[in-house]
């Protein structure tokens, strides 16, 4: 659970540095991702004091509730902090900075896999550290195509998207609800 967060850094430089996103994007990925370590932190300590048993006296659910407490803040500040970077990322690429929408959409989408991150469950980090590799090798592909026929890699972008809705949503946590249909 940890592995994929702190790989998550390297792979977010890699990417900041191969498409020039700059140090606006990688202070907003870091910092997603440093309060997603500190969930993490907080989520293994709520676990490993349950295994101590479930709580029975006044004091120890008064200790329970202020975990979940402290959790569910932490949860909300991170879904805060993905829409305030996706709002910023919008402001400062397209208006103040002039890049295309698909500029804005590819940094926003790299932000939303961080809130993704959040609601995976015990898996997220590795599925969504996985499927952000996946993405940017896919787009490492496309890019290097070479042809002047726009709407070429079409079929391509389609295929992936159908591959990538079929692994990562149909056969991740969505399981169980995907056969009780």
């Amino acid at each position: 659970m940890w592995i994929p967060l702190v790989l998550c850094i390297f792979l977010e430089n890699k990417m900041a540095r191969h498409y020039g996103l700059g140090a606006f994007q990688k202070l907003q990925s870091h910092g997603l991702t440093a309060a997603l370590i500190v969930y993490q932190l907080i989520m293994v300590r709520n676990k490993l004091a349950l295994e101590k048993g479930l709580p029975r006296t006044p004091a120890e659910i008064a200790q329970k509730a202020e975990r979940d407490n402290l959790a569910s803040t932490i949860g909300f500040l991170i879904y805060f902090g993905v829409a305030a970077c996706m709002v910023m990322t919008t402001v400062h690429v397209k208006f103040m900075e002039g890049k295309t929408w698909d500029s804005v959409s590819v940094r926003c989408g790299l932000h939303l896999a961080k809130a993704a991150m959040l609601v995976g469950g015990k898996l997220g980090p590795m599925i969504y550290f996985c499927l952000i590799l996946q993405i940017y090798n896919f787009a490492l592909i496309v890019h290097k195509r070479r042809d002047n026929n726009p709407g070429q890699t079409l079929v391509i972008q389609v295929f992936f998207a159908f591959c990538t809705m079929h692994i990562y949503y149909l056969r991740t946590s969505h399981r169980d609800r995907m056969s009780s249909i």
